[in-house]
């Protein structure tokens, strides 16, 4: 699901439990049940300076607060060398969980431009 179209995702999930007598005085239990759904995925076409303003956001928002996992989190989703400056400040941060995520974007937005470029040749 990489090219922008609109996807229909189903999903269906089943499962039983089967317990028998835990001791003495319990009745065996017995328990199943199932979900299923559906959902649709839009994926748009690729709008580099709405993403570059996503970026620039989330990373202001990481080093303002490098607490801040869900940002941290959100700015690791993009595939975009834009975010390696921020993750490079995050790695000076003395906080290790912020420097553990930094260096995991900083090297996954590397490997990105790396395939980019090598697509190209």
């Amino acid at each position: 699901m990489s090219k922008p179209d609109t996807y229909k995702i189903n999903a269906r999930f089943e499962m039983e439990i089967k317990l028998g007598n835990t001791d003495e005085y319990s009745p065996p239990y017995d328990w199943d049940d199932s979900a299923e759904g559906e959902c649709l995925v839009v994926i748009a076409p690729r709008d580099d300076a709405k993403i570059g303003r996503v970026i620039e956001e989330l990373g202001n928002a990481v080093l303002e607060n490098h607490n801040d996992q869900a940002s941290i989190i959100k700015l690791l989703a993009i595939e975009d060398p834009r975010t390696v400056p921020f993750f490079r400040q995050l790695v000076e941060k003395k906080n290790r969980t912020a420097r553990f995520y930094a260096l995991r974007g900083s090297a996954s937005s590397i490997v990105t431009k790396r395939r980019k470029e090598s697509k190209s040749d």
